[in-house]
């Protein structure tokens, strides 16, 4: 099962659109997207509009549409920062305005829920299924969106960026930010089944390198996005760690499976690979791989992808061009190893 991994970095979800708009253009389409944050939105737009039947390449088209008209969707709220510093026992919930950006989505998405895209679902067939996760604000944890949740509200509430735009409610549940904790919901599209898996970042390969400076950070619309790639960077990390130490796990089961079907087995051997399922907790059901699962990373090839709030024409556009040329490089170099091992 083929999977695409749409990862979260507010404006700079453009260069997502890009990527995906690429793979579109390669014949690649989704079993399962799952995506947190910014990459929620993309998912569930892409999820929406393949269930009407249209291709991948007319759905991605439509999204890199949407991207293109984004600049204002986010407005900042004065008010709203003069009432929280001058009137603190009256609750602010956010520096931006969240209306226009319902707007769009119930625009692209109305009234579909996840269920719609589940197994039994209306749309189970038409298009792929949809994993949308978020941060439950007050058990601390990344949470996955259930079948009854609106596409609007688990997008919304997946990509409420902290402080930036209001937490969002759901059952009596307080939902922020998708990427806190897991910017990249790789092991939700493992646990579904993903074999194969094209995981789309927004920060380079490099990140914690490059994000070093000596700069000052003084004020909150500083403070706020450092604070939040920091974050999104080492769980983009966690997540693609965790991945390649279950891919390893499974490959030494493989090993210690060949050599019991070749030499049988000892109290020794079954202990060894006891341990080894534990360690994975590969014998869960649902809740890692019995395979290995491929995965492939297209980020940006160069400088960080600026702006988290740069929702300008030109900004998007150029981040556009820049997931496209990094996707088709990817998708090149693959094609270039396959020919160099299959003559």
């Amino acid at each position: 099962m083929e999977a695409f991994i749409l990862s979260g970095g507010g404006a700079k979800g453009a260069y997502e659109a890009g990527v995906l708009h690429a793979l579109a253009g390669a014949g690649l389409r989704p079993d399962i997207l799952a995506g947190s944050s910014i990459g929620a939105m993309n998912a569930a737009i892409l999820a929406a509009r393949l269930s009407r039947g249209e291709s991948l390449l007319e759905a991605s088209g439509h999204l890199l549409r949407v991207w293109r008209e984004t600049e204002g969707i986010v407005k900042f709220d004065r008010f709203g920062l003069m009432k929280g510093l001058l009137l603190p026992r009256i609750p602010t919930r956010s520096l931006f305005q969240a209306g226009p950006l319902r707007e769009l989505l119930r625009r692209e998405l109305g009234d579909l829920r996840l269920s719609d895209f589940q197994e039994g679902g209306p749309l189970q067939g038409r298009g792929p299924r949809l994993l949308i996760t978020g941060t439950d604000l007050q058990a601390g944890r990344t949470v996955l969106f259930g079948p009854e949740v609106s596409l609007v509200d688990a997008v919304l509430a997946s990509g409420a960026y902290p402080v930036a735009l209001p937490t969002v409610e759901i059952d009596g549940r307080q939902y922020t930010d998708g990427g806190l904790f897991s910017n990249t919901p790789l092991k939700f599209a493992i646990r579904a089944g993903a074999t194969r898996a094209f995981v789309i970042q927004l920060s380079p390969a490099d990140y914690f390198e490059r994000i070093k400076t000596e700069a000052r950070f003084d004020s909150v619309i500083e403070v706020a996005p450092r604070c939040i790639d920091l974050l999104w960077s080492r769980a983009n990390y966690l997540d693609l760690e965790e991945a390649s130490r279950i891919n390893r796990l499974l490959e030494a089961l493989e090993l210690l499976d060949w050599w019991r079907w070749i030499h049988g087995t000892s109290p020794v051997i079954e202990e060894v690979r006891a341990r080894l399922l534990t360690l994975g907790r590969i014998e869960k059901e649902g809740r890692q791989p019995k395979q290995r699962v491929e995965i492939v990373r297209i980020q940006p090839k160069a400088e960080p992808l600026a702006g988290t709030f740069s929702l300008s024409r030109a900004a998007t556009s150029r981040l556009i061009r820049l997931g496209i040329r990094d996707a088709r490089e990817v998708l090149s170099a693959r094609a270039g190893q396959a020919s160099n091992t299959n003559p």
